[in-house]
């Protein structure tokens, strides 16, 4: 038996990707390379934190919307 050597599938939020993308002046790709750790440039952990506080808005401002 062999070992499964594939990477598991990072999946992110598409809008928050390209909104970071456009802020930082990168591509789509190179920010989820950097995301995934493919990547490390001097700013991935600011990008990271950035990335983790937006989604947690969004998840946030969704369970409120839908609280009843």
């Amino acid at each position: 038996m062999s070992k499964n050597t594939e990477k598991a599938k990072n999946r992110f939020n598409t809008q928050v990707v390209n909104l970071l993308a456009k802020k930082y002046g990168f591509s789509d790709r190179y920010i989820k390379q950097i995301l995934s750790d493919d990547r490390s440039p001097i700013f991935s952990d600011q990008l990271k934190k950035e990335y983790k506080e937006l989604i947690n808005n969004i998840d946030k401002e969704l369970s409120n919307h839908f609280k009843l």
